[in-house]
């Protein structure tokens, strides 16, 4: 029929117009095979788009159609390629956060068993944690509660536990939240752990600290309020009874006085603890003025103060009045503890010309301090023997402030002790090189 109506309208011969019809059939399958051949490729190239080996796209030929089609292909493929980078990207840094995160954090699956675990949580709980099921890692239950209520709920959950061994017992809160992986279609669950521990001793510190505070303070108010009612009372008219009560609300004032200057000095010098010294100071003057300050109190119980080895040109990093107060406290217990009519020493080893740093020994003569007082010595209020203490006038507060000022001066105090020899207390610090 279309060789009739191409006859007909043409000037054509009928077996010409069958040639041109033929040619031009040709010609059209010659344009098209290329369009055919690329539309069978297709559906290998799309799916290596989604495959790390990727393909060209096809090549549809040189018409217009093919080119345009062969460029629009090109072009989808390096809009596809940028995503798959920037995709890889993200998520490679997402890793390496997750991986150098301080925290410890797992990953767990519908069995309960470590799929995924970061630095932190191998280095804690081994190396071998991937694979291990949860209950075979933490003996706690909290943590498997966590776990279950995140799958049961689908929502986040947060629990409190410790860990008794290895000594010390260390405290975490672990965090649980529902993820969902890819290629699984059950729910996985995160678990993050944060040790606490440190903001539990602070609180409890804290908490320690109100207790004995208030304690060290009721206890003198509460003999000076009952020595005011007996002044006002059964003793008003006798003069004898009022000297002697006047005596007892003065010692206790005189107590209650100390015991604030103690907790503003300590609580001024935690503040700059940090802040390291670096006025240039002779440490010998420092000593010799800790030495004055207390002179009166060892003239009292006929105490002598020698200073060995005194040499004149160690010079140190420091803050005057705090270092001085530090001797200070230290030579008042050598004095208290020490006995009367005895010495007490100043040894200074460590030779600034040889050494990096001095140390300043304070020893006594007296009964000594059992060692298992020894690592409690510099806590706030502790005391061996806490009404001989009380009784000589301390704080408790004496070693804290040592130890915090030694700290604020890249120090180290030291306090050795043997029963029935003395005590010996011992401040190294950094010197200065001579100039």
């Amino acid at each position: 029929m279309a060789l009739l109506i191409v006859s007909q309208f043409t000037q054509l011969s009928t077996p010409q117009a069958i040639a041109a019809w033929a040619l031009a059939a040709a010609a059209t399958i010659l344009m098209a095979m290329p369009i055919v051949a690329g539309l069978t490729l297709l559906p290998g190239f799309s799916e290596s788009l989604a495959s790390k080996h990727r393909a060209q796209p096809p090549d549809f030929g040189r018409s217009n159609l093919g080119r345009e089609t062969t460029a629009a292909l090109r072009a989808l493929q390096r809009a596809w390629n940028a995503q798959i980078e920037e995709l890889s990207l993200s998520v490679r840094t997402s890793n390496n956060i997750i991986e150098l995160l301080p925290d410890p954090l797992i990953i767990l699956d519908a069995d309960r068993a470590v799929s995924r675990a970061n630095k932190a949580a191998r280095s804690a709980f081994g190396e071998e944690i991937l694979g291990r099921n949860l209950a075979t890692i933490f003996r706690a239950p909290e943590v498997l509660t966590a776990w279950s209520e995140v799958l049961e709920k689908g929502s986040s959950t947060q629990r409190e536990f410790t860990i008794p061994l290895p000594e010390p017992a260390r405290t975490f809160l672990c965090r649980a939240f529902p993820v969902k992986l890819k290629g699984q279609q059950t729910r996985a669950t995160l678990i993050g752990f944060y040790d606490i521990t440190t903001l539990k001793d602070i609180d409890q510190t804290r908490a320690d600290f109100v207790a004995n505070a208030s304690h060290e303070i009721r206890t003198p108010l509460a003999a000076i309020s009952g020595a005011l009612e007996t002044l006002r009372g059964p003793a008003k008219d006798d003069i004898e009874a009022q000297e002697r009560f006047l005596d007892i609300i003065q010692d206790h004032a005189g107590r209650i006085n100390r015991l604030i200057e103690d907790l503003l000095s300590l609580s001024q010098i935690e503040m700059m603890e940090h802040n390291s010294p670096s006025e240039r100071t002779n440490l010998i003057s420092i000593i010799k003025g800790a030495i004055e300050d207390i002179e009166w109190r060892a003239q009292q119980t006929r105490v002598t103060i020698n200073l060995e080895d005194c040499a004149q040109d160690i010079e140190v990093a420091a803050d005057p009045h705090s270092l001085r107060r530090a001797f200070q406290n230290l030579l008042d217990n050598a004095i208290k503890y020490g006995g009367s009519e005895v010495s007490v020493k100043i040894r200074l080893t460590g030779s600034p010309t040889k050494s990096q740093t001095v140390t300043v020994s304070i020893l006594d003569n007296g009964a000594g301090i059992p060692e298992k007082h020894l690592g409690r010595l510099t806590e706030r209020f502790y005391r061996v023997d806490k009404a001989r203490s009380r009784g000589l006038g301390g704080t408790g507060l004496g070693l804290a402030i040592v130890k915090h000022i030694v700290n604020r001066h890249r120090g180290q105090l030291s306090i050795t002790s043997k029963g029935g020899k003395g005590t010996a207390a011992s401040i190294t610090i950094p010197v200065l090189e001579i100039q």
